[in-house]
């Protein structure tokens, strides 16, 4: 293939750009030494103090890297709580404390477009963030899916496109009702801008006396 002297100079200019860009790189990192000691400084030091020099840098790093620890363990420990009091609210939760959800009829924007969906069930006990499917079916088979996050406060049950989507954003559609309204049964038509809408039916699972009363009362 024949390269004429124009192409020829573009590819040198190009490689000096790249050489230049490298070098300056470079010179603005320098080279690294412990302690934040400069170049200039360190070229100074004896072989004993560069020595003092690396074990002090060790003892900062190995100092560094047990607070890291230490701050990972304590929030290891709170998520263990949190997660406790989840379980114990999911298995004996007080009155209002725990919902299941369906969504039916659903749609949801998959790949910039609404999509029918398959429904969606969620229980969540209040201070729960649970993460569930929302898939988009064609002849039997997933054509499309995406995770989304429901939430229960105690009067409003949002499922939202992500974890951190706050329930008054165009990401999150929410069921609003009373302790009441739920203990009866509520059902609601939810819509967000972003994310999914439908029909949504949410109940109140009652606690265990609750269940055993109703249940005689009902004979």
């Amino acid at each position: 293939m024949h390269i004429n002297s124009t192409q020829c100079g573009l590819v040198q200019w190009f490689r000096y750009l790249v050489l230049l860009a490298l070098t300056l790189g470079l010179i603005a990192c320098g080279p690294y030494h412990p302690m934040g000691i400069s170049d200039d400084e360190w070229q100074t030091l004896t072989p004993a103090q560069r020595m003092q020099a690396r074990e002090q840098q060790a003892e900062v790093d190995k100092a560094r890297a047990a607070e890291r620890a230490e701050k990972a363990r304590i929030r290891a420990e709170q998520e263990a709580r949190e997660q406790a009091i989840i379980a114990e609210r999911r298995a004996n939760p007080k009155y209002g404390e725990r919902v299941q959800c369906v969504l039916s009829g659903g749609q949801a924007k998959l790949s910039s477009k609404w999509r029918n969906i398959e429904p969606v069930a969620v229980d969540l006990v209040i201070g729960e963030s649970q993460e569930f499917d929302v898939l988009h079916l064609r002849d039997g088979r997933t054509r499309y899916s995406r995770n989304g996050h429901a939430s229960f406060d105690g009067q409003r049950v949002n499922l939202c496109l992500y974890s951190s989507s706050r329930p008054s954003s165009n990401q999150c559609a929410s069921l609003v009702a009373t302790t009441r309204q739920f203990d009866r049964g509520v059902s609601q038509n939810i819509s967000s801008k972003d994310f999914v809408r439908g029909k949504m039916r949410c109940d109140l699972v009652l606690p265990e006396l609750r269940r055993r009363y109703d249940s005689r009362t009902s004979r």
